[in-house]
């Protein structure tokens, strides 16, 4: 999970950080306090309670530059690793 864990940005300018919380992730976005995810595979998560489901896109390198989110009534996000993966 680590390799998913990383500052990416979105083309609207939201920073959303996406920290290793035990054995699963937690996001981060606009100062808002950190959201856990709950693990569905090993590149998707989701919080089953605000219908959010986190894709993480791997590259043929297995480098992981681009997530996508989304949500029932919203346009799907999409942002851009700002920090290098481990």
């Amino acid at each position: 999970m680590s390799k998913l864990a990383g500052t990416y940005q979105t083309a609207a300018g939201a920073v959303l950080t996406f920290r290793v919380a035990g054995s699963t992730l937690a996001l981060e976005a606009n100062g808002q306090p950190p959201l856990t995810l709950a693990v569905q595979s090993a590149t998707e998560f989701a919080s089953p309670a605000l219908e959010l489901r986190v894709s993480f896109h791997p590259s043929a390198s297995g480098r992981v530059e681009r997530v996508s989110i989304e949500q029932p009534g919203s346009a799907p996000v999409t942002a851009i690793r700002q920090t290098s993966s481990r």
